[in-house]
């Protein structure tokens, strides 16, 4: 009977039916079926859609149909999960960020190598030729 309840919350999801979702959510609930397995299932009727728009089957209004159906759905199994206390097991943990340069005393090594009018620009200074004249035409 579990499997048939979170089925039917699956295929809720699936047809981005938001007061279906929320009802299997409850008869979920109900049956005494873990919190934990209830977002399992969520979860995975998510990603199905998830993959289909990867795939290009799906557009993103499937999208937004899906998120509104599971987003009905949360609210209760979250509730359900405060009152028992329920955590689900961690897969691990995402870190974003981004590495942004920092100015080092080498990076104008390259343009000092090879000086020319972009090294006059940056403000580096050539040094004096032969005769005495700059390698930086002015």
């Amino acid at each position: 009977m579990a499997n048939a309840i979170l089925e039917q919350l699956k295929k809720a999801i699936l047809d981005y039916d938001p007061e279906a979702s929320a009802e299997a959510a409850r008869n979920a609930i109900a049956a005494s079926i873990a919190p934990t397995e209830i977002l399992a299932a969520m979860t995975e009727a998510i990603r199905e859609i998830g993959d289909g728009f990867n795939r290009g089957d799906l557009s993103l209004p499937d999208l937004v149909g899906g998120a509104d159906a599971m987003s009905a759905a949360t609210p209760i199994v979250e509730e359900e999960i405060k009152r028992v206390g329920a955590q689900a097991e961690s897969t691990g943990v995402v870190v974003i960020g981004t590495v942004v340069p920092r100015p080092h005393r080498d990076d104008h090594r390259p343009v000092e190598a090879a000086p020319g009018p972009d090294a006059a620009r940056r403000g580096l200074r050539g040094g004096r030729g032969a005769g005495g004249r700059s390698h930086f035409a002015a």
